[in-house]
């Protein structure tokens, strides 16, 4: 019986690495081909395109540092997109801090809708593994509102 089981969980688990490997190489694939394509002359990458170059170009890479403003537009990603998190971190931050401890006018009606994505994260899945993400800083009411939220049953 034992040999039986094994039979069926060796051949499952070599379908699911067959399966896993031919993902990676849809999902890789293009990268690799942009790497080689980056590597060969453009006449002979529309002439004769093949999976590993005859003759290695590197006209692309001097043209792109020597001749075109490269670095300007990764610099100005660069700062906007640190701008942007900083921005984002910053009033975050303020509005975890004013809902977790600072008493507010509107602050109740929106503690159900907490406790509810608290607890939908919980069920489904979300909450369980290494990569945990952290609840949310009203997490002490979290007894109290469930009990009391027409919202989350």
């Amino acid at each position: 019986m034992k040999s039986a089981s094994k039979a069926g969980g060796g051949y499952g688990r070599w379908v699911f690495g067959a399966a896993l490997v031919l993902l990676m190489l849809f999902t890789l694939f293009p990268f690799y081909w942009a790497i080689v394509a980056s590597f060969t002359s453009d006449a002979a990458l529309f002439r004769d395109p093949s999976l590993w170059p005859q003759q290695w170009i590197f006209d692309h890479y001097r043209a792109l540092f020597t001749e075109r403003d490269f670095i300007t537009p990764i610099r100005n990603s660069l700062i906007v997109a640190g701008t942007t998190t900083l921005f984002c971190l910053t009033v975050g931050t303020l509005a975890a801090y004013a809902l977790a401890r600072i008493e507010f006018r509107g602050k109740p009606p929106i503690h159900p809708f907490q406790a509810c994505s608290y607890r939908a994260k919980r069920d489904l899945g979300g909450m369980n593994g290494p990569s945990r993400p952290l609840p949310p800083l009203s997490w002490r009411h979290l007894p109290h509102i469930r009990h009391q939220s027409k919202w989350c049953a």
